[in-house]
């Protein structure tokens, strides 16, 4: 059997859930925010009120604002709807839910800077192939027909916490595409999506793939 991607028109994964997911996590962002400013300075107003504390009072205020931002960071994935993307997929097939990012890129313009994602689906490997089952996309990619893969961090859109995805670098093209770019899309938390993310590469790299750097 031959390599192959088919595309259609999203159903769950459009443009109105890109919309809200950007929504949604803008909305959690300024909550962290706000939580942390006014706990900040009530702090600080608390301890300045002490003559002798106000050094103190500067380094707690410090130490709050950097508390929500290791908390917000540690939250990034519900941040980003992964647990709601997640529940959908998972409702109709339990496995590893994924999402992909075609190249070239299948959306464009404002719809490409709303979602880093292509697609969001199921993910799972048969017989040294790689099988994805998304909303808008599905395929089927011996592994004979990958030249290679390369890590890649997903970058500043999660401020570079997410860890590294996988590129994967076809041959020749399938359906136009010349590769695409795997990452978990799953978790609640930052622990959770690292555990995933070292289960998905260690069954990539036990297929054999010439690694690239």
């Amino acid at each position: 059997m031959e390599s192959k991607i088919n595309f259609r028109e999203p159903e769950f994964f459009n443009y109105r859930f890109k919309v809200w997911g950007n929504v949604r996590g803008f909305f959690i962002a300024p909550i962290f925010l706000i939580i942390s400013i006014f706990s900040g300075f009530l702090v600080f107003f608390a301890l300045r009120s002490f003559g002798p504390f106000e050094m103190v009072a500067l380094g707690s205020l410090l130490f709050v604002y950097l508390f929500f931002l290791a908390i917000s960071s540690w939250l990034s994935p519900f941040v980003h709807s992964n647990n709601v993307i997640e529940k959908h997929f998972q409702k109709l097939e339990p496995s590893e839910v994924m999402e992909v990012v075609y190249n070239p890129r299948r959306y464009k313009g404002f719809e490409a800077l709303l979602e880093l994602a292509d697609d969001v689906g199921i993910f799972n490997i048969n017989d040294g192939s790689l099988n994805f089952r998304g909303d808008s996309s599905d395929f089927v990619i011996h592994k004979e027909d990958i030249e290679s893969i390369k890590f890649k961090n997903i970058g500043v859109r999660v401020l570079w916490l997410w860890g590294n995805g996988i590129v994967f670098k076809l041959k020749d093209p399938v359906a136009d595409i010349s590769g695409f770019t795997l990452y978990p899309r799953v978790g609640l938390t930052l622990p959770q999506y690292w555990k995933a993310n070292r289960k998905f590469q260690e069954r990539i790299l036990s297929l054999g793939l010439k690694v690239t750097h």
